[in-house]
Formats: structure tokens, sequence, C-alpha cells
């Protein structure tokens, strides 16, 4: 998320440019990276503690 360029459209232009994150929105992807590791979290903690469950 931090280093992967996204898709940026300028006004006039037919295709996209590629662009980094700018400094300013590091916090908003730091946010977004809890989030996921969050939701794999939710995910994957069942199952491993239904194998775990067995010993």
């Amino acid at each position: 998320m931090f280093t992967h360029p996204r898709d940026v459209w300028l006004p006039n232009a037919d295709k996209p440019i590629r662009a980094v994150p700018r400094f300013d929105e590091y916090p908003g992807l730091v946010i977004k990276s809890f989030r996921v590791f969050w939701t794999a979290v939710v995910v994957f903690a069942p199952l491993l503690w239904s194998e775990l469950k067995w010993w």
C-alpha cells in the first residue's frame, strides 16, 4: 500500500498516470493497513483456534 503506485486521472488526459502516495496520505494508509490486518485476524483466528483446540 505504501509503495505501490495508484492510478491518478488528470483533467485533460486520456489515460491515468501512476503516482506513489504522498507523505500526507500515510496516516490514512496506516489506518487501512491496520484494517486489513484486523480482517485477516478475524478470518483466520477462528480457523487456527479450531485446529489448536484438538491438541
